[in-house]
């Protein structure tokens, strides 16, 4: 589904995000360890909220929602990661989807490429 062809216009995360970095950033130049925990639990907060519209839009199979919050969710993944990676004693490793979901995700997406390689 392109861009065009969307109908809703829904949130994206890079703003929250390059806001997260920066914030990171400035506690690793402050040394300040409670400042880096915040940045990266003000990120997990986000991406808590976003894995529970993801797990709605997969409930009521709106591909469209579902589809908004990956990309979100991608986003949130990678500067969450970037920030463990920096300081990996401090902070946990960040975990995306449930394993529940996962499994619903795989199979949706097999049946959906098993469709499209039949047309």
């Amino acid at each position: 589904m392109t861009a065009i062809e969307r109908t809703h216009s829904y949130w994206q995360a890079e703003g929250i995000v390059a806001r997260g970095l920066s914030r990171f950033e400035a506690a690793v130049e402050a040394g300040s360890a409670a400042r880096r925990r915040a940045a990266f639990y003000h990120l997990a907060k986000y991406q808590a909220r976003t894995l529970h519209i993801f797990h709605s839009a997969l409930d009521s199979t709106n591909e469209e929602l579902a589809q908004a919050t990956l990309h979100n969710l991608m986003a949130l993944q990678r500067a969450m990661l970037h920030i463990h990676r920096r300081v990996p004693d401090e902070l946990p490793l960040p975990f995306l989807i449930r394993e529940e979901a996962r499994e619903r995700l795989a199979s949706d997406l097999v049946m959906r490429v098993l469709t499209e390689a039949g047309d």
